[in-house]
């Protein structure tokens, strides 16, 4: 199986990082979570290593992309806790209560 980061590392990284850093270009990324995740971090190592930043650098660098709407992201299957989506004391049924039946 060949991942779309594997792509970018073998074949297309000095391309990749000349039409982003030189040709001031945009890049789309489009496909599940998992996947932005893991071209995003190979993009970043790719962009440190080439463009010899440090951590903070290329963290800055890509802030940048974003900011300046070049670095484009159309994801999905992001997957959110039972416990994020539900107020657990709106999920308790209310007791009803039943007056009491007074006998004289």
């Amino acid at each position: 199986m060949v991942y779309v980061q594997d792509i970018l590392r073998q074949s297309l990284a000095d391309e990749v990082i000349r039409a982003l850093h030189e040709d001031k270009g945009h890049l789309y990324v489009c496909g599940d979570v998992r996947m932005a995740q893991d071209v995003a971090q190979t993009l970043k190592d790719l962009s440190a290593n080439r463009l010899k930043m440090d951590e903070e650098q290329t963290e800055n660098y890509f802030f940048q992309l974003k900011s300046q709407k070049r670095y484009h992201e159309d994801i999905f299957g992001a997957v959110f806790p039972y416990e994020v989506k539900t107020d657990p004391a709106a999920s308790k049924p209310e007791e009803a209560k039943i007056p009491e039946a007074k006998l004289s």
